[in-house]
């Protein structure tokens, strides 16, 4: 057929004068399809081979694979919103809850205590409730490992994807459901300034051990082994988060373990946020007469530094990013091992 195709391309030239209605035109045109001759080049053999397998030949932009597993994503769950909504109706009802318990603190000794107790339990709530991302990832785990194998999209995209939706509708959302009634009903700082340090602390501490879930449930091949290993670097961000234990009472080659501990700063900004410029009136039982403490001079006592705030805050962002490229590289690791 290749040598039946060179002889009548010059025929076709020549007479391409004629016009494409001439009947030596049309007959030329009817000979070149029986011949079985295309007029596109033919695809290689391995592009064959990807398309036989359904892998797209030409790599999509990142941001296109993003915007369409988020918009899928988005999907799904809006098909299946009773986790989300749990998410949500649980974070309002617990923040009203605690709200309730800890109902106007004042600025006596009980109240110093409510305050930075208070703090450290939203923490532990919101952390501990970000184990419902081993769900989210594992479900859809043999699915996703087979269009990135096709390179349908890359691990990178789908790493993002996870990131975005897991910290808007299940950490994000939550996160401020809950702050709304627990802050006013506590009658912390009306001040804006701290109203809204708050919400970024809450949610960023929120988005970060949201993060670190999707990494260990991406990593880890059954929910089993993902919640003990989560529950276990938890509690010890609990332990050495600077209110159960003092920092400084701490032994000295296990102290390093505080640096590392995402509830410390998470914690210490946000007492330094609520008590700072706070006029305290301590007493002890049996004593009529109440001292007066600057809210600086109480979070030095136990052990909280008021000028590592802007620290703290910086350590949170950089923990957050940290998780994010975790979650990353996890999802490109597990990818290589199922091409292997």
């Amino acid at each position: 057929t290749l040598d039946q195709q060179q002889q009548l391309w010059p025929a076709a030239n020549n007479g391409g004068s004629a016009g494409s209605g001439s009947p030596r035109y049309s007959t030329l045109k009817q000979q070149l399809k029986a011949a079985g001759s295309t007029f596109s080049p033919r695809p290689s053999a391995s592009g064959q081979a990807r398309m036989a397998l359904g892998i797209p030949n030409q790599k999509r932009p990142l941001s296109r694979q993003v915007g369409v597993l988020f918009w899928r994503g988005l999907l799904d769950m809006l098909r299946n919103p009773l986790l989300t909504a749990f998410h949500a109706l649980g974070g309002l009802a617990l923040g009203l809850l605690v709200g309730i318990i800890f109902y106007s603190v004042k600025n006596d000794t009980s109240g110093a205590q409510n305050r930075v107790g208070a703090l450290f339990f939203a923490l532990c709530l919101l952390a501990f409730t970000s184990v419902t991302s081993v769900d989210l990832v594992q479900a859809e785990a043999g699915t996703a490992g087979r269009e990135m194998q096709r390179r349908y999209y890359c691990p990178a995209a789908y790493a993002a994807t996870k990131l975005v939706l897991d910290g808007l509708l299940l950490r994000a959302l939550p996160a401020l459901l809950f702050a709304l009634p627990f802050y006013f009903l506590m009658g912390l700082n009306p001040a804006a300034l701290q109203f809204f340090t708050f919400l970024l602390v809450l949610i960023g501490f929120s988005a970060a051990v949201g993060a670190l879930a999707l990494g260990f449930a991406s990593g880890l091949d059954s929910p089993g082994k993902t919640l003990l290993a989560m529950n276990l670097v938890l509690l010890l961000g609990v332990l050495f988060g600077g209110f159960l234990a003092n920092k400084g009472s701490i032994p000295a080659w296990l102290r390093w373990v505080s640096w590392l501990s995402v509830f410390r700063y998470s914690w210490e900004a946000l007492a330094i946020n609520e008590l700072s410029g706070v006029d305290l009136f301590l007493s002890a039982p049996g004593v009529a007469l109440s001292l007066p403490v600057r809210g600086e001079v109480f979070l030095q006592i136990i052990g909280v530094h008021t000028d590592l705030f802007v620290a703290d805050i910086a350590v949170l962002a950089a923990i957050y990013a940290a998780c994010c490229v975790f979650v990353v590289v996890v999802v490109s690791w597990r990818n290589r091992q199922r091409r292997e």
